[in-house]
């Protein structure tokens, strides 16, 4: 994606510290502990950074990602999804 919109591309700078268990069937809050402390950066300071994720649900990976951004300096955090599942328990 990065390369079709001639932008740049640095997946070094985000990486996760910890393992995490599967997502899959969890509710939300458990989703935002399961990822407590699970991703570390830099090298971000006053950059734009645009995550791109393949499916989403509860958008906790997305928040936990963008919430490490924003605390190791970067200017402007957004999120593109590319598709959406239901929420555990939660008809489409």
């Amino acid at each position: 994606m990065a390369r079709e919109l001639d932008v740049p591309w640095h997946p070094a700078l985000l990486r996760k510290v910890r393992h995490t268990p599967p997502q899959t069937g969890l509710p939300r809050k458990s989703r935002e502990r399961n990822l407590r402390g699970a991703f570390r950066c830099a090298g971000v300071e006053g950059l734009r950074v645009v995550l791109v994720d393949d499916v989403t649900t509860t958008g906790a990976t997305l928040e936990a990602l963008a919430r490490e951004l924003r605390r190791a300096g970067a200017r402007e955090v957004g999120g593109w999804v590319v598709a959406r599942t239901p929420p555990p328990g939660r008809d489409a």
